[in-house]
């Protein structure tokens, strides 16, 4: 588990996903408002929250297969869940 919740995180960047044992992350109440493709990415993580940020979408260019049960996106700017969907395809 890794909790960054209320760091006032600006940009969030995919090196930190190379922890191959990270489940759960919680980046909540920052100021995050993208998130690369990449991000999703991660075969161990399981776990996702990035609720009450400045998200307004998800670009997710690639096919990936992701292992998230359990993403929370509340409180959030997203007008379009047509990119998240893609996760889960």
């Amino acid at each position: 588990i890794l909790d960054l919740s209320n760091n006032n995180i600006e940009e969030i960047f995919d090196d930190f996903l190379k922890f191959d044992k990270l489940k759960k992350l919680n980046l909540s109440n920052n100021k995050i408002k993208i998130i690369s493709n990449n991000f999703f990415d991660s075969k161990s993580l399981i776990e996702l929250d990035i609720s009450n940020n400045f998200l307004n979408n998800f670009i997710v260019t690639n096919n990936y297969t992701t292992n998230l049960k359990k993403i929370n996106i509340s409180n959030n700017n997203i007008d379009d869940f047509s990119e998240l969907c893609k996760l889960y395809n």
